[in-house]
Formats: C-alpha cells, structure tokens, sequence
C-alpha cells in the first residue's frame, strides 16, 4: 500500500511537469520549424506532423491523465470520461509510433535511395501519407471507444484507461497492427542506413562529391542518436508490461519509471533532432539575431537555405 500511495505521489508530480515541459519544449520547436519556412519541404513536413502529435500528447492528453492521477475514483464513477480518455490517450500515441516509422521511410528514402526521393514525396503523397497516419489511429481506437470491437478498462495502477488489459482478438489485433507497421519499418530502414554509412565513409575517403557526404554524414549521425534515444526510452515500458504487466513480479518503481521515460521520450525526442538539425538551429539563431541584429552577421542568415537538395541538413 505504501509503494502505490508514492507511486501516486511520483504520478501527481512528474505528470504535471513533464505535460509543461514537453508542451513548451514542442511548442517552441513548432515555432522554429514555421518560423523558418521548413514545413515546406517534405522532410520536415513529416518532423512538423511529429512534433504536433507530441505537443498534443504533453498538451491535451497528459493534462486528461492528470484528472485521473490527482482523482482516481473519476473514472470508476464516469464510464464515458474513462473511454474518452483511453481514446485520447491512445489515438496520440498510436500516432507517434506511426509518425516515427513514417519518418524512418523518410530518412531511408533521403539517405538510401535519394534519386527517388522527389519522386516519392511529392506535396499530394506527403499529404496523403501524413493523413493516413492520423486516420489509422482514430478510427482504430473508435472501435473500444463506442464498445463495438473491445473494451477501454481502468487500469488502476497506471491511473489510465487502456484496450490492452482485457483479453480477445482486438488486443492481439491492434498489437499485431501496430507491431508489423512500425518495428519492421523502423529496424529495416535504419539497418540499411547505417550499411549506406559505411559505403558513404569509404566514398568520402576517396573525395568523391564530398560536400554531399559531409550532409549525408550528419543527417545520419541526427537519425541515429535519434533512434537510439527513441529505443532508450520507449524500450523498459514495453519490456516491463510485456513481462508483468499486472504489477505482481516487478518492484511498482520499476513500472513506473519505465512509463516516465517512455512519456519523456514525447519531449526528449523533438529536443534532440532539433538540436542536431542545422537548419532549426539557424532558425533559432535568425529569431536571436532579429532581436540583437549584427550587421557582420548579417551575411550568414540564409546560409543554410541555399542547399534544396532532400538531404540537407
């Protein structure tokens, strides 16, 4: 009783503060992606969508969290609100994990096979592409949100209303849907781009189009520190409910800092690539500059915008 009384203590604090944090954090790298006309091109297109569905989920969706956190009995007294918030919940999440494989193919096609890329991501498939993404998951978790394929269940000891707990063919259905969309997209396309890493520093060596290597080199040392804090911090939740995904093997702290990082991840992912992104760093730089103007400087404030080729970083 006194490990779940803290744990609702750890929950009260950590909610509250990442669903600021992430929220600021995703706002202002929203901010920067406008501010400097990035969303026009299709890569960053797909990172805009990225950081909408993480500001939703810090803004909208772990703020409903909180009424169950700070009220648990809210959700044994109001059936509706508890699917609701499953549905919110769930929709933006299902989201993410889409938006990251979708991001995967992105960079795969950008890094791997760039001669199809303006082929392939053209303004009307981008469109449909980042629809879809938002289609799938909303019409998805409909199905348990209006009782006609599963069921939202209070799950008392994550304080959240989840399709996952009660067993039947829509569990392993949305497992199965989610699983074989994402882990096999995202593993493939980073495997086959750190092959062409390998190809890339043996061209360079050779001084053959080194400009374009040095771009290519960075945008694939921004995916790979990327993914490897995505697998860092989404990882220890998804091995921890698989294991004991009632709570009665591991330690109570266990589960919970596992969840923690995988909402962190919300905020520390749009952090990381957009610190790694020269782009969004000059972006950033440009709105300094625009407040303290520095006429020796001046000359350097489009200079990253001369470079239209998909994988310029």
């Amino acid at each position: 009783m006194g490990d779940m009384t803290r744990s609702q203590t750890f929950h009260q604090v950590f909610s509250v503060l990442l669903s600021i944090l992430g929220s600021v954090t995703n706002l202002v790298c929203i901010l920067l992606v406008i501010y400097g006309g990035l969303f026009r091109q299709s890569r960053f297109a797909f990172f805009l969508n990225f950081l909408v569905c993480n500001l939703l989920m810090c803004s909208v969706a772990l703020p409903f969290w909180t009424i169950f956190v700070f009220s648990p009995t809210a959700a044994m007294d109001s059936s509706t609100l508890c699917r609701v918030q499953g549905y919110v919940m769930f929709s933006i999440a299902g989201t993410g994990s889409l938006n990251i494989a979708l991001l995967s193919v992105n960079h795969y096609v950008c890094i791997v096979k760039y001669t199809w890329y303006n082929r392939i991501f053209t303004t009307r498939n981008t469109r449909v592409m980042l629809f879809l993404v938002w289609f799938i998951c909303l019409t998805l978790f409909l199905f348990p949100l209006l009782d006609v394929w599963g069921r939202f269940t209070y799950d008392k000891l994550r304080f959240l209303c989840s399709p996952l707990l009660t067993y039947g063919s829509y569990r392993y259905f949305i497992g199965s849907v989610f699983s074989l969309l994402s882990l096999p997209t995202i593993l493939f396309c980073y495997v086959e781009i750190l092959r062409k890493f390998k190809v890339s520093k043996v061209s360079s060596l050779q001084n053959e189009n080194i400009q374009r290597r040095k771009k290519e080199n960075h945008l694939i040392l921004t995916i790979v520190t990327f993914i490897t804090v995505d697998c860092v911090l989404i990882f220890p939740v998804l091995l921890v409910i698989t294991v004991d995904p009632e709570m009665k093997t591991i330690p109570v702290w266990t589960h919970v800092l596992a969840l923690y990082l995988k909402i962190s991840s919300y905020t520390v992912n749009s952090l990381v690539y957009s610190v790694l992104n020269k782009k969004i760093k000059s972006s950033f730089l440009n709105i300094v500059r625009s407040f303290f103007p520095n006429k020796k400087n001046s000359s350097d404030l489009n200079e990253t915008a001369t470079q239209q080729t998909p994988y310029s970083n």
